[in-house]
């Protein structure tokens, strides 16, 4: 096979089960010229390098897959997009899981603290200050099990009833692969309210009823938090400082 050193190589960096590793299908799925495939599993690969420190704990790996998966879902003008699509996403997904395991109900908190670092960051030195802020966490056994049947990580700042978490879970998806634009906000404000709209009806949610506007504040915040992290994610490409320390 033509890329079979490049996808043993990524497989072998990632540190996942082989009954998980199916990066050649979404690869071939989404990209059908080898030059692109090529420059892609070396964009990837040249990503995943940056995780190496944290090759042994598994369910970190794992959550690294996962934002690869979904970047390479999204439809894209340029492959030259991949790159800050992916680092975007990841800072998205591991920022959301650490806001989820930590149930921090002040998000001002937080935002205030990644601030702090994620404005004075490059690429390499903020994917290691991040990875040893969520270390403790991919350490939880307790915790990883009651995520372990569950790929994708949704915003949930208090407990929620079923519905309520369903809801959340699907709009989260949605917001998955949209692209995110600064500049286009309000245009995926409207598009948001109307999924929401359609997801509130599918479970059968009055649009006068209390929880119809609790959901829509908190799904309106989801977007405003991803908004707000793609935003400092944005400077980060743009300097090169010294990474401030994890506390």
């Amino acid at each position: 096979m033509l890329f079979e050193k490049k996808y043993f190589e990524i497989k072998q960096l990632l540190n996942i089960s082989p009954q998980n590793y199916e990066l050649e299908h979404i690869v071939d799925k989404n990209f059908p010229s080898d030059e692109i495939k090529s420059k892609i599993l070396d964009r990837v690969q040249n990503f995943i390098n940056n995780f190496i420190m944290f090759k042994q704990i598994k369910p970190l790996m794992n959550s690294v897959y996962n934002c690869i998966k979904k970047t390479l879902a999204i439809e894209m003008d340029s492959i030259d997009d991949f790159d800050e699509l992916l680092i975007n996403n990841t800072l998205l997904y591991f920022v959301q899981e650490y806001i989820n395991y930590s149930q921090f109900k002040q998000k001002d908190q937080i935002l205030n603290f990644l601030t702090d670092s994620l404005q004075k960051l490059q690429v390499r030195p903020l994917i290691i200050n991040l990875g040893l802020l969520l270390k403790p966490i991919y350490n939880d056994q307790e915790y990883i099990e009651k995520i372990i049947n569950f790929e994708d990580t949704e915003i949930v700042y208090v407990p929620n009833n079923e519905v309520e978490i369903n809801v959340k879970k699907s709009i989260n998806k949605w917001l998955e692969i949209q692209i995110l634009d600064l500049d286009e906000q309000e245009e995926l404000k409207t598009r948001l309210k109307q999924e929401f709209d359609k997801i509130i009806e599918y479970h059968m949610i009055l649009r006068d009823s209390e929880t119809y506007h609790k959901l829509l504040n908190e799904i309106n915040e989801m977007l405003t938090l991803k908004f707000t992290l793609l935003s400092l994610a944005s400077s980060t490409l743009e300097e090169s400082l010294d990474p401030i320390p994890i506390k």
